[in-house]
């Protein structure tokens, strides 16, 4: 998923950022060419053809970045919500707990329902 950045230096251009994976970093578009990050920053020009440093600042726990522009810090705003900050609730180990709590208490309920017969 990219989120759309908007910000005053780039009104021609178009900035994204892609939303990492379990395994991928976060990703800088830049009219939709992944940007090279280089000792921690990301240089690209803005529409007036100046040089502007970009810093993506992760977090193991939220799946959204903190971005700084020129060290102007852009919120970043998604259709998904909370959702995406929630991102350790989509993790394999708690997803196989959740099943497996929902498995059984489902077998629980078919226990009761054979000894009503």
């Amino acid at each position: 998923m990219n989120i759309t950045i908007s910000h005053s230096d780039f009104k021609t251009q178009l900035l994204e950022l892609r939303i990492p994976g379990y395994f991928y970093a976060p990703r800088l578009l830049l009219n939709g060419v992944a940007v090279k990050r280089i000792d921690g920053v990301h240089t690209v020009l803005n529409d007036a053809g100046h040089e502007v440093s970009i810093t993506l600042n992760s977090n193991f726990f939220y799946r959204l970045p903190q971005l700084l522009i020129e060290q102007d810090e852009i919120k970043i705003i998604s259709k998904a919500g909370w959702i995406q900050f929630a991102g350790w609730k989509k993790t394999p180990p708690l997803q196989w707990f959740n099943s497996s709590l929902k498995l059984f208490a489902m077998s629980k309920s078919t226990k009761k329902l054979n000894k009503s017969s």
